[in-house]
């Protein structure tokens, strides 16, 4: 495999409907701390000092423009260095943060020093795929590993692409399991999904992986980055989407049984007692609590609420 890269794109949730304007959520840092912790790139250390969102080391949201969609650097995107390996090339990494309406996004690619180098699937290892994993980076919304290469045309896709996808999750209670497999930009493109045993139906520690294979030496690279806007979004939006969908799975038992309450409450009110002052006093009782058990309906309701705004494309980095 060669010109191989290995992106990892993730979507942390930086604001919901029930947090208010000038709110964030009270995780909404935790993507970039846990960038920072991984601490495998020189550059890591410093990563911090190149976001809008911080003052030095301090979460600061509200240095963010009131712009949808953004670069989150105050130049361009981040270098993060290059570390050694063991076979005696190096490997670069590079990291491009964003936000994205209520969502924190960041590209950070991994590749060789040298695109022509040979890299074989053990030496995937190299680029330490298990910190680019869920539970390392904690992004509430998903992620989604995507790794390219260019593969000779005689090439078995769909068995490398399964030894990939296996390798990248060597030694982790994941295994990918092939979900779609297709073309996109003249290359092979295999789709898998891992889940975790404990949590099958959590977005968040579920890692999605692609598999792009080039065998025929097509432009895929070059049209990947002339709809990077495009696909960032698209990544985005299925992310959202499967977050959402298992948040109503669980919010949804709780609002029906507060509506449920609700209808029982509203089911006395022509049984009230007789008596005026006990039937008043009754009376106030119950419709002070109504208005809250609506509020905790709408809460619930609400609280998997996130925008699924699309089509809008980033504001270029400043020169």
């Amino acid at each position: 495999m060669k010109n191989l890269s290995l992106t990892l794109y993730a979507f942390h949730l930086r604001q919901t409907l029930t947090d208010a304007p000038d709110r964030v959520a009270d995780d909404a840092a935790k993507l970039w701390d846990n960038l920072t912790n991984l601490g495998h790139f020189p550059g890591l250390n410093t990563l911090k000092s190149h976001l809008i969102c911080y003052t030095n080391t301090e979460y600061t949201p509200h240095n963010e423009p009131g712009k949808q969609s953004y670069w989150l650097t105050h130049a361009q995107d981040i270098d993060l260095g290059a570390i050694s390996t063991a076979d005696g090339f190096k490997i670069t990494a590079n990291l491009q943060p964003f936000r994205l309406n209520d969502t924190y996004a960041i590209d950070l690619t991994l590749t060789p020093d040298s695109p022509q180098l040979d890299i074989t699937i053990p030496q995937l290892q190299h680029f330490r795929p298990q910190s680019l994993l869920p539970q390392s980076i904690q992004a509430t919304l998903g992620q989604t590993l995507w790794l390219y290469a260019e593969v000779d045309a005689q090439t078995d896709c769909a068995s490398l692409a399964e030894k990939c996808a296996t390798a990248l999750l060597a030694n982790t209670p994941l295994n990918p399991s092939l979900q779609d497999q297709d073309s996109l930009f003249g290359s092979h493109l295999f789709d898998y999904l891992a889940t975790q045993p404990s949590q099958p139906d959590n977005p968040a520690s579920q890692c999605h992986i692609l598999i792009s294979f080039n065998t025929s030496q097509s432009p895929t690279i070059e049209l990947l980055g002339k709809a990077y806007d495009e696909l960032l979004q698209l990544l985005c939006s299925y992310h959202k989407l499967r977050y959402i969908y298992h948040q109503s799975r669980q919010r949804y038992p709780e609002a029906r049984h507060l509506y449920s309450d609700l209808e029982q409450q509203i089911q006395t009110l022509p049984n009230l007692t007789t008596n005026p002052q006990t039937r008043l006093d009754t009376l106030k009782n119950l419709l002070n609590q109504i208005p809250h058990t609506i509020t905790l309906i709408m809460s619930s309701l609400l609280h998997a609420g996130i925008r699924l705004t699309v089509g809008q494309t980033l504001d270029a980095p400043p020169n």
